[in-house]
C-alpha cells in the first residue's frame, strides 16, 4: 500500500470493479482525502499530481505515471480508472502495463484490436480497454470503467 496516497500499487486490475483499491461507481466523498491533495486550478501539475477538466462533465485526477481517476461531475461517481507506467498490479492474473503486446496476445488469445477506437479489448470481458504505445509494441495504459 502506498501510504502517501492510500493506493495499493500491487492490487489486481479488475474490469468493472476497480484498480489499486479504488472502486468504480464510488462517490468522490469516499476519496476526499486523496482528492484534496490535488491542486485546485483548472489544469496544473503539483509535484506528482495533476487535475484537469476531461470534458464539461468529467474531471481527471492523475497521480503521475501511476493512476488516472475520472469522476463524473454531475453524479460525483468514479467512472474510469487508468493504470499507467508505474502501476504494478495485473489484469486477469497475466496482463500488466509495460509488457510487450506480443507477449500479452500470446497469454490472452481473446485480446483484439478495435481499429475504429484504436485500443485493444478482451473479447467477452466488459469494462476494460488496453492502450498500446504508438507502435503497438507494449501496453501503455489499462483502463477499467463502468
Amino acid at each position: 500500500m502506498d501510504n502517501k496516497r492510500n493506493i495499493d500499487l500491487y492490487a489486481p486490475i479488475i474490469p468493472q470493479v476497480g484498480i489499486g483499491g479504488l472502486e468504480l461507481s464510488t462517490h468522490i466523498k469516499k476519496y476526499k482525502e486523496l482528492v484534496s491533495s490535488f491542486s485546485r486550478l483548472d489544469t496544473v501539475t503539483l509535484e506528482d499530481r495533476s487535475v484537469s477538466l476531461f470534458s464539461p462533465f468529467h474531471i481527471a485526477y492523475e497521480l503521475q505515471n501511476t493512476l488516472i481517476m475520472v469522476f463524473d461531475v454531475l453524479t460525483g461517481n468514479l467512472q474510469r480508472i487508468c493504470a499507467c507506467k508505474d502501476y504494478k498490479g495485473v489484469l486477469l492474473k497475466k496482463l500488466r502495463v509495460g509488457m510487450l503486446m506480443e507477449e500479452a496476445i500470446r497469454l490472452e488469445p481473446r485480446l483484439k484490436y478495435d481499429e475504429l477506437e484504436e485500443y485493444f479489448y478482451i473479447e467477452g470481458v466488459a469494462g476494460v480497454t488496453i492502450e498500446a504505445d504508438e507502435n503497438n509494441k507494449y501496453i501503455k495504459v489499462i483502463t477499467v470503467y463502468v
